[in-house]
């Protein structure tokens, strides 16, 4: 028997489904041309499996609960249903309409136009278009431009985004804020607003933040006092002009303003030429690791300093796990106690995004094994891992302000390379990557083993099949690696501390 009180929470399920939808159609049409489809449509598909295993176990988070309660409190009591019969409908109603839009937006990146249908038959029928307003709502809104930034905002995690995209928005919304008025309302943001935007992040000297002349200043102000120096890159350009658009854009969606006013309005920077990253050199390699890490430091905290201490802290293991597994920063640092397994006698790196921690990888083909090469274990790493009964195995790394472990430990990297007189703008940490990928080579590796170990995608379809070569034989191949006329020796006695 049907109950309205169910009816309404239905209803305004659908209306969550059909917000989404039109904004995956905008987000494809915003960002499209810059995007790397398939990278981005295999994050939403990684979104998919979550929303799909939170279903199953019904092992509802936090936030999810918050949500539900939200959408169930603007219904009326009603004896006919319980609070937390409604709540429990409420949650699985929006699991599904984030699994089915995640899908559909995923099938449009990826191409897939014949599955842009929705398969959830609560959601049959609905294509991307304006939903019909609920009853009581209305499309007249006083709405802030600062007020409609936070309740964005609060959309894009309720959805899932990570820290670091939330991150970039705010500070969007700084700079938006020094050439817009933030208590503007949002439906009286002009084309000419909207240019502004446009012009100022032409105008912001690249690292405004860091910059001793810029980085007290408004963006406006530092716009000035940054004239004659060098200017965001056209790629940052583009990407805060889509922040800020993409808010337009759900203002509109939303019925907070009537049209959107970004279209046509284009960064006009000319591309800059990127600069490629390099391997280290054999000498750059020697000076890595004859750096005070390595030989000894000051002190915990003067490791940049010569000294008589010896400590195999992340600051020691991160780099020589870099260069004897071709990982990410980012994969090492977000590293669990439960990550470093075991199967059938071989020792191997789980690299997922399923564990004790929120994680993050670049790609889907970033999910693999990596067996753990006997370098490290000559090193002493299956002692500092058992100093670890759970959480990250590098828990001392701090959180950087994107949301990312990686981006503060680069700093620290940089600083260190400085010092250690390894520093090029060519050769960054992830130049231990491409020492291992050329150390493959060397090895005469077979090229998918390599692309396996490092988590590149085999673009041919053959690549497609099957879950890639057994940990044995990948074991075999990355004892391979090696590096000639390093000498690394001095790393595995017995006076170092953990």
């Amino acid at each position: 028997m049907s109950n309205p009180i169910l009816e309404q929470i239905d209803q305004r399920i659908r209306a969550i489904f059909q917000n989404a939808l039109n904004e995956g159609h905008s987000f494809r049409l915003i960002f499209g041309p810059d995007l790397d489809k398939d990278e981005e449509a295999a994050g939403f598909e990684d979104r998919q499996r979550s929303w799909a295993n939170l279903l199953r176990s019904q092992n509802y988070d936090e936030e999810l609960l918050r949500e539900a309660k939200a959408l169930v409190g603007k219904i009326p009591n009603n004896p006919t249903i319980c609070l937390g019969d409604a709540i429990d409908h409420a949650c699985e109603g929006i699991l599904r309409a984030r699994l089915e839009s995640d899908r559909i937006l995923a099938a449009r990146l990826r191409g897939h136009f014949h599955q842009t249908t929705p398969l959830d038959p609560f959601f049959a029928g609905m294509t991307v278009t304006d939903m019909p307003l609920l009853p009581g709502e209305t499309t007249v809104s006083k709405m802030t431009l600062a007020e409609a930034a936070n309740k964005y905002s609060d959309v894009q995690r309720a959805k899932g985004n990570r820290e670091k995209t939330l991150g970039d928005f705010r500070l969007t919304m700084e700079w938006v804020f020094s050439a817009i008025d933030p208590d503007k309302r949002i439906d009286r943001v002009s084309k000419d607003d909207v240019r502004a935007v446009r012009d100022l992040l032409g105008a912001i000297p690249k690292n405004m933040s860091k910059n001793a002349a810029t980085k007290d200043l408004k963006a406006t102000d530092a716009a000035k006092v940054g004239s004659n120096m060098e200017k965001l890159a056209p790629k940052t350009q583009r990407k805060r002009l889509a922040a800020f658009t993409g808010l337009l854009r759900w203002a509109v969606s939303e019925g907070h303003a009537d049209s959107y006013v970004g279209e046509g309005i284009s960064i006009i920077a000319k591309a800059k030429t990127t600069v490629s990253r390099k391997p280290y050199s054999t000498e750059q390699l020697r000076k890595v690791f004859e750096c005070p890490i390595y030989r000894g430091r000051k002190s915990v905290k003067h490791y940049n300093l010569p000294g008589d201490l010896l400590r195999k802290d992340y600051l020691f293991w991160v780099p020589l796990i870099a260069l004897f597994s071709g990982m990410r920063a980012g994969e090492i640092l977000q590293l669990t106690r439960t990550d470093i397994k075991v199967e059938d006698g071989v020792g191997f790196f789980d690299i997922n995004k399923w564990d004790e921690v929120d994680k993050s990888l670049k790609t889907e083909a970033s999910v693999r094994k990596v067996p753990i090469h006997s370098a490290l274990l000559d090193f002493g790493f299956n002692e500092y891992v058992n100093l670890h009964s759970k959480g990250r195995i590098f828990a001392a790394t701090k959180l950087g302000s994107d949301g990312t472990y990686s981006q503060y430990y680069s700093k620290q990297w940089r600083v260190i390379a400085q010092k250690g007189g390894f520093y090029t703008p060519q050769t960054v940490f992830h130049s231990f990557r491409h020492c291992f990928v050329d150390a493959c080579r060397n090895a005469k590796m077979p090229e998918n083993i390599a692309m396996q170990l490092v988590g590149h995608k085999d673009q041919k379809t053959h690549g497609g099949y099957g879950d890639g070569a057994s940990l044995a034989i990948l074991k075999e191949e990355i004892e391979g690696v090696s590096y000639a006329g390093l000498d690394l020796g001095h790393l595995g006695n017995n006076d170092w501390s953990y």
